[in-house]
């Protein structure tokens, strides 16, 4: 009779335990079937966004691009201004860059900063030549490689790695009618590019990048820097913006030259004259 009783509760914990060890193989295996298929989903999502943007054969022949635009209603100090910039990106470390601030106190300026040797230069109206020094503070955010991203998504150079994909809403920065802002349902892509977090939000019927959310590698909890492209149009096979829409109110309209034949000593030195051509080779 002891024996049966003591037979019975070791089955009693027996099945306990058994019982226990499924319920949690089958958890564990939902949970890895979820994350199988947010993976999946991030693959099939980006490889129909890359060929909505022109295909992986034209974007790996990107070696740099010319970015020009006009920022409206941008605030600089405590009012807003209208300004004009120019950018050269050589991809995927160094860009040059012309900027025309137009009346405000900033004036005209132009940076060079090359993150393959961490040398750069900076001058501003009236300035003299300079030549490339160090960089004496990295940017950790690596912000440099935000437009880099955003245009070609696939960037030579840069590591991508594909996290997981959802569908949620995100709201529309340009307003539509009646000035009201929209909701849009959209694949949102979670992805470490060269190590840092970006989300990317693509439009559910053209695959084509609406929003980014690029974070702040020393702060992951800090607010992420976001923008959103609208009206694409085709460039040399490949699709661009014709406008970014920022958290501020202000817009850029955009313009884009693709492997330009540009001066290597801007990289070297500040050119003599302080031009939005500056960046063009001399013949």
């Amino acid at each position: 009779m002891i024996y049966t009783n003591l037979s019975r509760g070791k089955m009693r914990q027996l099945v306990s335990i058994f019982f226990l060890i499924f319920s949690a193989f089958g958890i564990f295996a939902q949970n890895t079937s979820n994350k199988t298929s947010e993976k999946e989903l991030a693959e099939q999502v980006w490889e129909k966004a890359i060929q909505a943007k022109g295909g992986h054969e034209k974007i790996s022949k990107i070696d740099n691009f010319l970015e020009t635009y006009v920022s409206k209603g941008i605030f600089l100090g405590d009012k807003k201004y209208d300004t004009y910039r120019i950018r050269l990106h050589i991809i995927p470390y160094k860009y040059w860059d012309y900027y025309d601030a137009g009346k405000s106190v900033f004036g005209r300026i132009m940076t060079m900063e090359n993150y393959e040797n961490l040398t750069e230069w900076f001058t501003q109206s009236g300035g003299k030549n300079r030549l490339a020094e160090p960089i004496t503070k990295f940017q950790n955010s690596k912000g440099y490689q935000n437009p880099q991203i955003a245009l070609l998504l696939e960037v030579k150079g840069l590591k991508l790695k594909l996290l997981g994909a959802r569908i949620d809403k995100i709201t529309l920065l340009r307003s539509e009618k009646n000035n009201k802002l929209q909701e849009k349902e959209v694949y949102i892509v979670e992805t470490m590019i060269d190590d840092r977090k970006v989300e990317i939000a693509f439009d559910k019927e053209s695959f084509l990048p609406i929003q980014f959310s690029f974070y702040w590698m020393e702060n992951l909890q800090r607010e992420p820097y976001m923008f959103q492209f609208y009206d694409y149009v085709e460039n040399n096979g490949l699709k661009v913006p014709k406008h970014t829409y920022f958290n501020d109110g202000h817009f850029d309209t955009l313009e884009y030259e693709f492997n330009v034949d540009y001066d290597p000593e801007i990289f070297e030195r500040s050119p003599l004259e302080m031009s939005p051509d500056a960046w063009r080779k001399k013949h």
